[in-house]
């Protein structure tokens, strides 16, 4: 054994003084659970919003990618602008990126229960269709910036017109009442205007979307047909 220098040293009652503690310092980890668990000892109005950091991104330290397919799920869900302030208070503070919008969610907003789908027509080409069942509403214009459906065309307002999925009253076949969500179309006060089904619709008004309908927003021409992915596409490009 190694002598401290300390062999000859007693106390008053003649006993050897004990050998000093090592000075071990706690780990960076173990110090910050019990400044968690003293701050969860606290009232809720008084702990700490800090410590749940890692909680409102949805990720913990270290946690491995999911697959490419929801990857590119979660990348559209964190571009879709979320509008659901409403009220008095939306006119205010319901801004993004800088732009205030002309449209916030009614309380009766859902996600919709079926894939429906936006196809595209131009004369006699069709292009890229819209997947619009992901979100409850869709804004459609010509602002990049708030935006989920972005038509450049110089005819169509910077934010023309929204598809909003509502939930609604309804009954079955044998008249037992039911809630279902349904899709709307509404016109955000453009400048000129949206069309469904060859008529002007009005402005500021939900406007109960079908099947089969057909869509034109501004002069462009550009036909939008709504179908979801089990309707039969020839009737789109009867539509046409």
């Amino acid at each position: 054994m190694i002598a401290d220098g300390r062999e000859g040293l007693r106390d008053e009652d003649g006993n050897a003084p004990r050998p000093p503690k090592p000075d071990v310092p706690q780990s960076a980890s173990i110090i910050a659970m019990e400044a968690i668990a003293a701050d969860l000892a606290r009232p809720k109005s008084e702990q700490k919003v800090s410590r749940n950091n890692d909680e409102d991104d949805g990720r913990i330290s270290g946690e491995e990618d999911e697959d490419d397919e929801e990857d590119e799920e979660d990348e559209e869900k964190e571009d879709h602008r979320n509008f659901k302030v409403t009220g008095k208070l939306a006119e205010d503070t319901n801004m993004v990126n800088g732009i205030v919008v002309k449209y916030s969610e009614p309380a009766e907003a859902r996600m919709p229960s079926k894939k429906w789908r936006l196809y595209v027509f131009k004369e006699d080409e069709a292009l890229e269709p819209y997947k619009i069942h992901r979100f409850s509403h869709y804004l459609i214009g010509r602002e990049r910036k708030v935006c989920t459906i972005i038509l450049p065309n110089p005819s169509i307002s910077s934010q023309h017109a929204v598809i909003q999925y509502r939930q609604v009253d309804a009954k079955t076949k044998t008249g037992k009442p039911i809630k279902v969500v349904k899709p709307y179309l509404i016109d955000l006060d453009s400048v000129n205007g949206t069309v469904l089904n060859g008529s002007k619709i009005e402005g500021r008004r939900y406007h109960e979307l079908r099947e089969g309908d057909t869509m034109q927003f501004g002069q462009s021409a550009r036909q939008f047909v709504l179908l979801h992915e089990e309707s039969d596409l020839k009737k789109a490009a009867g539509k046409n």
